[in-house]
């Protein structure tokens, strides 16, 4: 028998807008099984991620070394109960490149694993200032 774990997204694939240098978190809900939630870029035609950035089990963030680029600027929460949780996910000091699709699996712990993915676009605002010395 198929495991189930029901996904609940307030993204869909719509954008998020962010000011270059703020942050965002991106939070994903949840009901059944919780065994992981990976979040990362999301592949450009597929409901995919192309390059992890974070990766969470019940007890918090998994070891994960991400591209240089996003180094200290990422971090993921996980907030579970018997049934159900929220999968939290954080991008710090925005850069105009972050302007990208961004995707979530969430994944049950049934021994048929059921997964579930969602994205969401950040769209930043505003330019980035550079410093010449």
């Amino acid at each position: 028998m198929k495991g189930a774990i029901t996904f609940t997204s307030p993204y869909g694939g719509t954008s998020v807008y962010r000011a270059v240098g703020s942050s965002v978190t991106f939070t994903w809900s949840f009901s059944g099984a919780f065994r992981k939630a990976r979040w990362g870029l999301k592949k450009i035609i597929q409901n995919d991620i192309d390059t992890l950035l974070v990766s969470l089990d019940s007890g918090g963030m998994l070891a994960i070394t991400p591209p240089a680029e996003y180094s200290g600027r990422v971090k993921g929460t996980i907030s579970l109960t018997s049934s159900s949780g929220q999968a939290a996910f954080t991008l710090s000091d925005i850069k105009t490149t972050d302007e990208r699709f961004f995707g979530c699996w969430v994944e049950s712990s049934d021994i048929i694993p059921d997964k579930q993915f969602d994205s969401v676009k950040l769209v930043v605002q505003g330019r980035q200032l550079y410093t010449v010395s």
